[in-house]
């Protein structure tokens, strides 16, 4: 033993052992728990290491796995398609786990179980919020295959056809163009289909000349002006998208913008073709 002031002592000691017979093999236990059938996850995380642990583990499970890194990416994810399971980090910045799932249920009205993923433990709040079950951090394999497994067996919603998925991507709500047309008639609606489409002509053009040289207020006026329009005309999907380039905008730091400009001019084509065989 040798002992200093204000450091501590260090101990050793030395003793004879006989070398064992038994040999122990590391890592030999490599099965994996598999799901019983594929299933889309959507997995969302601020921290790329859990992000990329917790995918790797779902992929060797057999499930088919996207991710994004924040609460916005999982909005624009969730606009253009359908998950049947989504883990949901609770601590993220700009938009914590909390408010992306109050605004996919609310605002974008999907049914998918949403599981909180925590180091926190379990926590009342959690379901008042929207989520169905929780994940403890750090991660255990078994657990997360395992809830996942529960979760896409359980009948909270069914996995959608290809008929339910051409339905949800309708741009136009018929039903609010229905109701339009039974108070103002049917030359009035035409009129304002016809206004919004050439409007949004321009709008578009003029978003992607501030946005490229990041005038991110004025974009976020245009793009107030577009979600308030499409809304009121029932056109959900654009109003839906303007509303999250809004919110990005509002930011002040927006990178991804020419591929948001392209999903609005897709929309927009959508919005084009519905119109033509809407109103004839």
């Amino acid at each position: 033993m040798q002992s200093r002031k204000g450091y501590g002592s260090e101990f050793w000691f030395t003793f004879k052992a006989k070398v064992g017979k038994s040999k122990v093999r590391v890592g030999t236990d490599q099965r994996i728990k598999k799901l019983q059938r594929a299933a889309d996850v959507l997995l969302i995380d601020d921290n790329a290491v859990n992000l990329q642990i917790a995918s790797e583990i779902l992929v060797k499970a057999g499930a088919n796995v996207e991710t994004a890194s924040s609460g916005f990416e999982a909005l624009k994810l969730c606009r253009t398609k359908i998950y049947e399971v989504i883990i949901m980090d609770i601590q993220m910045p700009d938009m914590d786990g909390l408010v992306t799932t109050e605004k996919l249920q609310k605002e974008l009205h999907i049914k998918t179980p949403i599981i909180a993923m925590t180091a926190y433990g379990e926590d009342k709040e959690f379901y008042k919020h929207g989520f169905q079950s929780y994940i403890a951090k750090p991660i255990d394999p078994l657990e997360l295959i395992e809830t996942v497994e529960k979760w896409i067996n359980t009948d909270l919603r069914r996995t959608p056809s290809k008929e339910d998925l051409i339905r949800k991507e309708q741009v136009i709500n018929k039903k609010v163009i229905d109701k339009l047309v039974s108070y103002g008639g049917i030359d009035m609606i035409y009129q304002a289909l016809q206004d919004f489409s050439e409007e949004l002509v321009v709008q578009l053009k003029t978003l992607q000349i501030l946005l490229r040289s990041k005038q991110y207020q004025k974009a976020s006026d245009i793009l107030h002006t577009i979600k308030g329009n499409a809304g009121t005309l029932g056109i959900d999907q654009i109003a839906r998208w303007a509303e999250y380039m809004e919110t990005v905008s509002k930011m002040k730091k927006y990178t991804s913008f020419e591929g948001d400009l392209n999903k609005f001019n897709l929309l927009f084509k959508s919005f084009q073709e519905e119109a033509k065989l809407l109103i004839v």
